[in-house]
């Protein structure tokens, strides 16, 4: 596996104590870490099915006085899967690795068994030449399949320990948004305003360990003004 980031001796990433008169000592191989592992090819595995299909309701006898309406409904599966290392290969034991060593992010390089699947539903609503509205409504689930990791791994250092950033957890999250956005012309620039609202819930999920983790909420508000000529 090969690191993230190359480090010199010290740890420090802003540690300059190179001469720049002489940038040779820049690549000095002496002033870093060697890689803690050889060098390897890692295949990355992404598979994608989209789809969506816009209906202009706006054109039904019932809202035609409306004014020009549109509904798209959207849905979008991810899956990725990489195998590049399996589990029986080389197990991680929780009682002597903890899940933030390199021992546990090697794995999560060369494993990853995910699939996500995003529902979006989203109304377009001209309201004036220069006034769209636009309302929305997305969910969106990600599973984790590697049961191994999760499980026998994750599982015996309880809720509350810290993964390493290419660990991927089970998460339901739904969303709500509403947004304006007012375009127009003034002393030769072109200005957009957008004023918007989005209210994001992240939903009950079981934990490796068994219990519920609890839903959370947060209400985002924005005022953004664009100025180009």
């Amino acid at each position: 596996m090969l690191m993230d980031e190359q480090l010199r001796a010290s740890r420090d990433r802003r540690e300059y104590v190179f001469n720049g008169m002489d940038p040779v000592l820049v690549f000095d191989q002496a002033n870093w870490i060697p890689r803690k592992y050889k060098d390897a090819t890692v295949k990355f595995n992404t598979f994608i099915f989209k789809t969506s299909y816009e209906i202009p309701i706006g054109k039904l006898p019932v809202i035609r006085w409306l004014g020009e309406m549109t509904l798209t409904p959207m849905w979008k599966w991810v899956m990725e899967r990489n195998w590049d290392r399996k589990w029986d290969d080389k197990p991680l034991d929780p009682t002597k690795i903890s899940p933030t060593d390199y021992e546990s992010e090697e794995y999560l390089r060369f494993n990853q068994n995910t699939r996500e699947s995003i529902g979006l539903l989203r109304l377009d609503y001209v309201f004036t030449p220069s006034l769209n509205i636009l309302g929305g409504f997305q969910y969106r689930r990600l599973m984790n399949f590697d049961n191994n990791y999760k499980l026998k791994f994750l599982k015996p250092w309880g809720e509350d320990v810290k993964t390493p950033i290419r660990w991927r957890a089970d998460k339901k999250t739904r969303i709500w948004a509403l947004q304006a956005i007012n375009q127009g012309e003034w002393l030769g620039f072109n200005i957009r305003v957008l004023v918007g609202f989005k209210k994001t819930t992240i939903l009950p999920v079981i934990l490796p360990t068994g219990k519920k983790k609890p839903s959370t909420t947060s209400n985002e508000t924005y005022v953004r003004a664009l100025m180009g000529f």
